[in-house]
Parts: C-alpha cells; structure tokens; sequence
C-alpha cells in the first residue's frame, strides 16, 4: 500500500500590487511514500526537526515523540535566503533541505503536484475549484503511480469543514461515478491534522520551503519591482537542490487525456507559457 500526504502553499486568489506581500503562485503538492516506511520517515523527521531546531528538543520535553507537534515551518526556512541573512541561519537552512531530501530519497518517496503562477489583477471565481483540479491531478498522477495489485490512499492538510467538504465531494463523484476513476485508491482522500502526520508536515515543507519559492523566482520575476517573493533571491533553491527534487518526480500516462504522458509535476504558467523544467534548473 503507498500513502500520498498532501498540503499547499499560498492562496488561489486575485493577485494586487497593492499587497506586496501576497505569493503570486499556489502550489499544491503530494508525497507518495509506501506504508512499510512510514514508521521510519516519522521517526527520521522527528530526528530532523529536532537536531536544526533545539526548541523544539526543550518544548518536547521528555517525549520525544512529542516532536510532532511542534511544525517546522518551511516559510521560515526559506526566508534564510533572503538578503540580510546570517550565514549560519543559511546554513542552518541548507542542512533541514537537505536532510529532509535525503530522507525522501531513502525512503522511496515521490513528488506529486501542481503550481499556478497567479496573473496580475485576474479574478479567480473558484478558488476551491482550483485546489481540487491541484488534487485531482495528484489523485490520477499517484493512482497511476501504484502497481495493478496495490492500493493507495489520499491525506490532506484539513482546512475548514466547508472546504473540506467540497473537495471530497469533488473526488467522490470521480471515484464512484458510473465510470470509476481512481480504483487502486482505497476511497476518497480524508482530512488530517498536520500535527500528527509527519507526511503532512513534509509536505508542507515541500510546498513552503523548495517549490512555491522556485516557481516565484523563475516564473513571476516579472513582479519583481513590487512583489518580494520574487526576486532572484530563491534562485540559489533551485540551482542547489532541484536535480534532486526532479528525480522525485516520475512520467506517468493519463487516460483521460487519450494516455497523454505528463509528469508527477507540473506548471500552468500563463505569464509566459513555459514548462515544469525550469523548477529544476535553468
């Protein structure tokens, strides 16, 4: 059995030069880990969290498993690559990526997901509708992911009970329409609460910490007079870990575009058209 953890970072909304702070592109992303090493990602990413960030060693207190409470929040990481930093906050930074990278590769993890780069002052009208195409093609891209003899199963991040709602109820037409999609996934996705689920917290670190920020680099530069997520700042993200983060990723062949291949990632970049092959190097 494999399990897809899924989370997301920014927010599917209009995007205004009057709110600099705003992140011009929504992620949502899944990681695929098979279930026998589940115990062991949760326990390397308690090791992780609380080797590069001693709080949360003394906030744990004597339970070590108490770790997962406590999130490492990859917006913070990736804030070290901002210019002003110290060094060692880089540094520090640097080690958590690539641990948490390591740890990926050693267990048999895969990427999964979709980034928008969001137009300047275009209205989203379904912004749930958007996080559930990111999540039906997560759904189709890890489906196809697993063997004929394997069965799979879908964690997001829960949100609020009406978001929740729509987005399973988006899935569950598909799973169990007149013509089934999906058959290998034991049921619809469920909704977890990260501060329990390892698989979630990595995902959201995934999201917060390496993709969201690559995608403002590489795709919005062009709001860089404005926007200060999108600098050349992040750059140095992808020249450093995204050879890594690309051999996360797989080929897959989707039916329901006339088996259509298509990778486990992918970009709608409507400023300037271009491909999911820039996240990981120029």
């Amino acid at each position: 059995m494999q399990l897809c953890y899924v989370d997301e970072s920014g927010k599917a909304e209009k995007l205004c030069r009057d709110r600099p702070d705003q992140q011009p592109v929504f992620v949502v992303a899944g990681l695929a880990v098979p279930d026998q090493r589940l115990t062991e990602l949760t326990h390397s990413w308690l090791d992780i969290k609380r080797r590069y960030n001693p709080s949360i060693a003394k906030k744990s207190g004597q339970g070590w498993l108490d770790a997962i409470k406590h999130e490492t929040k990859g917006t913070r990481i990736r804030k070290a690559f901002r210019k002003g930093q110290t060094g060692r906050r880089r540094q520090n930074a640097i080690g958590v990526i690539d641990q948490t990278l390591l740890l990926l590769e050693s267990t048999d993890c895969k990427l999964i997901g979709k980034a928008w780069i969001l137009k300047l002052d275009h209205e989203i009208e379904n912004p749930v509708g958007m996080y559930a195409a990111g999540l039906q093609f997560i759904c189709g891209a890890f489906h196809a992911h697993l063997s004929t003899d394997e069965r799979g199963m879908v964690l997001v991040d829960s949100q609020t009970h009406h978001h929740n709602h729509r987005l399973a109820h988006n899935l569950f037409t598909a799973r169990f329409g007149r013509t089934p999609r999906y058959e290998r996934l034991v049921d619809m996705p469920v909704f977890g609460h990260s501060e329990n689920h390892a698989g979630l917290q990595i995902a959201d670190f995934l999201c917060s910490a390496l993709l969201a920020p690559i995608a403002c680099s590489v795709y919005a530069g062009r709001y860089d007079g404005w926007n200060e997520h999108c600098g050349s700042d992040y750059l140095v993200l992808r020249d450093r870990f995204g050879e890594r983060l690309q051999r996360l990723t797989y080929s897959w062949t989707d039916p329901q575009q006339s088996n259509k291949q298509k990778r486990s990632f992918v970009v709608s970049d409507p400023l300037s058209k271009r491909g999911e092959r820039l996240m990981w190097g120029p």
